[in-house]
């Protein structure tokens, strides 16, 4: 899981990375909580996105779906986006969807934005 940490680093802007939820769906919403089917609900829009793009989207939202101490997981952005029951994404492109996240999220890594919580025995990842 990934710890959420503000560092003393000014935030760093990669390229296609500004606030990539307010170009979606304007500054209007920002008291909605936002979550990537909200943002995209259709498959593609997601898939279209470049890894930087899809990244700070991720950075954005990742408060959101952080658990106990501010991590998170790759699962914890994968599951609302295929729920057992309920609207979500169509199983066809579950495999997609998950590289692109997790290509993303390498990204991310590489960046120095987020790390592997060095504590815990999964995967789950700090905002740094």
């Amino acid at each position: 899981m990934t710890r959420l940490r503000r560092s003393p680093r000014t935030r760093r802007e990669g390229k296609g990375t500004g606030n990539i939820c307010s170009r979606w769906h304007g500054s209007g919403n920002r008291h909605m909580t936002q979550t990537l089917l909200s943002l995209f609900p259709d498959p593609k829009d997601l898939l279209a996105l470049a890894p930087e793009e899809l990244g700070g989207v991720l950075l954005e939202l990742a408060p959101a779906v952080a658990q106990r101490d501010g991590m998170f997981t790759l699962t914890s952005f994968v599951s609302p986006l295929f729920p057992s029951a309920g609207n979500g994404y169509s199983l066809n492109v579950r495999r997609p969807v998950v590289l692109a996240i997790a290509e993303a999220v390498s990204w991310l890594v590489s960046q120095g934005r987020i790390i592997d919580d060095p504590e815990q025995p999964a995967s789950w990842l700090i905002n740094v």
